[in-house]
């Protein structure tokens, strides 16, 4: 048992806090076919709306990763945002356009960057292309030794002018 250095009261270790879920990251099921990675095809959908509000009501969902490039998509993108879910896009064959249409629309991340989506090309940057241009969107990568080169995440960013990494 602690005792509250503030208030004097007792309470045991498990009172203090318990342990809780967030919220869910939702990757997919609205990924696209050319870009699943290890996703099981028989799972991947279009978008759907009521699947969507399905899955919001299910449980605490703060994060959805799904490929902007979809019909339906960016419908989604509206509906979680209002909801307050973080939309990410990733498992995707997005263009650059594509992209900040979502981008545009509130999709604030980027699912894995440069793994299960269109590559970067000189004549057709696709939606890494257009993240990396963009401040108002969170890179994610997986830095594993496997996913990406070790020069692929060692970049160095500037930093925001108001302290801010985010």
């Amino acid at each position: 048992m602690r005792r509250s250095a503030r208030s004097g009261e007792r309470r045991t270790a498990a009172s203090a806090v318990s342990p809780r879920i967030l919220g869910a990251h939702v990757e997919g099921p609205f990924l696209s076919a050319e870009r699943l990675g290890t996703h099981p095809r028989e799972w991947r959908r279009d978008p759907d709306r009521r699947l969507m509000e399905r899955l919001l009501k299910a449980g605490p969902v703060t994060f959805v990763t799904l490929a902007p490039e979809l019909p339906g998509a960016v419908e989604l993108v509206d509906l979680l945002v209002r909801h307050g879910v973080v939309v990410s896009c990733g498992h995707t064959d997005a263009t650059a356009a594509q992209a900040h249409v979502a981008f545009d629309r509130g999709a604030r991340a980027v699912t894995h960057l440069f793994n299960a989506m269109r590559p970067l090309r000189a004549r057709d940057p696709g939606i890494a292309g257009a993240a990396l241009c963009r401040d108002d969107v969170v890179l994610q990568l997986v830095v594993d030794g496997h996913h990406l080169a070790p020069r692929s995440s060692s970049s160095r960013c500037a930093p925001d002018p108001a302290g801010s990494p985010w």
